[in-house]
């Protein structure tokens, strides 16, 4: 019995066609420079100029690694929740634009994987 891999239909709103990823072949290409596109547009109009630059600093980049070396690498919250899963990034549990001072103090960062951090800024929206 060989194994077979399970299709389903691209991701793409409209596209019909099966595929094993998440597009299809002709969509895999356009996805990626969409999304480089509305990152390129968040960052020239939405994106704090000031935030910007702090997150491109030696200050930041090592209290980053310091955040992520307590944590161990791993999502604080997925461990909250039982799961082991590897850290992304590390989140300002103040938001900068509130908590400038508070910008560089680990206590108030924690690691997060990318799903966890995606839940909590959409929550706060």
């Amino acid at each position: 019995m060989d194994a077979m891999a399970l299709k389903r239909f691209c991701s793409k709103s409209g596209c019909k066609r099966l595929t094993e990823g998440r597009y299809c072949s002709e969509h895999k290409d356009f996805v990626a420079e969409d999304k480089a596109t509305r990152n390129r547009m968040y960052d020239q109009h939405i994106r704090d100029q000031d935030a910007k630059k702090f997150y491109n600093s030696k200050e930041w980049k090592a209290a980053r690694v310091e955040r992520l070396r307590k944590d161990k690498g791993l999502c604080q919250q997925c461990l909250r929740e039982r799961r082991i899963k590897t850290a992304d990034m590390v989140h300002h549990k103040k938001p900068i634009r509130e908590y400038w001072e508070l910008r560089l103090v680990v206590a108030y960062m924690e690691s997060l994987c990318n799903r966890c951090h995606t839940k909590i800024d959409h929550s706060k929206l």
